[in-house]
């Protein structure tokens, strides 16, 4: 079975889009990615849509079964892969489970939550453990076997904005007011590191060399040792140069001298730390006031963002920045997209 293309960009500037033939109704569209099997899940107010190549499947939020397309689906802000050809999501009205036999779960009401914003997940090797992150509710722990809860963080105000995990396990998470909350599964122990009047801490990115990532709105770029257990945050480029602006993604490719780091911005535009060197690739006039929400750098040096309005790709060897919207064919992304997904030369959004 051929896989379904949502954007196919082997070339700069190469774009082809889903089979016309194909007409469903979806409503703006948050998110969508591809799974091993090639099957595309597409996330939208109207419900959760899958499709295999030949139609489309659509499952609804309500009591967790397969339902009507009408009925109104939260906004998806991460989809993780599970172990069993199962997937998670975190949404605006909780975590929800799509298990191995097609059918939707809301784990928030099963674990007898609130149904606040989970706004990232990571789940262990074995499955078992579930970690995520919630912009109005505590971090937790769920362990998945057993049904019970662990409560990571007692701070149910702190406002958790993002997680990554590094080599070791441990799990690293940001929080508007400025904070570094860093959990080791193995110790069962928290550290919380306070950074006086440094802003929100919106997005950050373990990359392989063990450096975690993070931007700040009101001082700038900041990265920490991952591997050092006390090691502190350090300043890599200050708001002199990147503005107090808020940092919607930051993300790290490569290591040593090849390393790049690209973080988006608010209202700054997109702008680029290698070799050293920080540098604005461009500002936010050329996306025509649209927000950066994702930054995807591909093979041949060039960028892609997802935007409030869209995506867009940016050549820095020729400077040229090619935006991809409604007009383009983008007809269900009519909202922000949170989320993109890369596979070879393939990327889902």
């Amino acid at each position: 079975m051929a896989k379904p293309a949502w954007m196919y960009l082997p070339d700069v500037g190469t774009v082809s889009y889903a089979d016309p033939s194909i007409r469903y109704p979806i409503m703006w569209t948050f998110a969508a990615m591809v799974d091993r099997e090639g099957i595309l899940w597409v996330p939208a107010r109207n419900g959760l849509h899958r499709y295999h190549g030949e139609r489309f499947k659509t499952y609804s939020l309500g009591a967790g079964d397969a339902g009507d397309a009408g009925e109104a689906s939260p906004e998806v802000f991460s989809v993780y892969p599970g172990h069993q050809g199962d997937y998670w999501f975190g949404t605006s009205s909780g975590l929800l489970h799509l298990d191995g036999s097609g059918e939707l779960h809301n784990v928030t009401d099963g674990f007898g939550l609130e149904r606040h914003e989970v706004r990232d997940i990571r789940v262990s090797e074995d499955g078992r453990r579930l970690w995520m992150v919630q912009s109005q509710g505590p971090f937790l722990e769920l362990d998945l076997e057993t049904r019970s809860q662990r409560l990571l963080l007692e701070d149910e105000a702190a406002v958790l904005m993002g997680m990554d995990r590094d080599s070791e396990g441990k799990l690293w998470a940001g929080s508007y007011f400025g904070e570094l909350h860093v959990y080791d599964p193995e110790r069962e122990a928290l550290r919380t590191i306070r950074l006086k009047e440094i802003g929100p801490i919106y997005a950050l990115d373990v990359a392989s060399d063990g450096w975690l990532w993070f931007g700040a709105g009101k001082q700038g770029l900041f990265r920490i040792n991952t591997l050092q257990p006390e090691s502190e945050p350090e300043l890599v480029g200050g708001s002199d140069r990147l503005g107090t602006d808020l940092y919607t993604q930051v993300v790290v490719r490569g290591e040593g001298r090849g390393q790049e780091v690209w973080i988006g911005t608010l209202e700054n535009g997109l702008f680029r730390l290698r070799d050293g060197e920080l540098e604005r690739v461009f500002e936010s006039d050329r996306l025509n006031g649209a927000v950066i929400t994702q930054v995807e750098p591909v093979g041949d040096g060039s960028v892609v963002v997802a935007t409030t309005s869209g995506a867009a790709r940016y050549n820095p060897a020729t400077d040229q920045l090619e935006t991809y919207s409604s007009l383009d064919g983008f007809t269900a992304l009519e909202g922000k997209i949170h989320a993109t997904y890369r596979e070879g030369d393939t990327l889902w959004m």
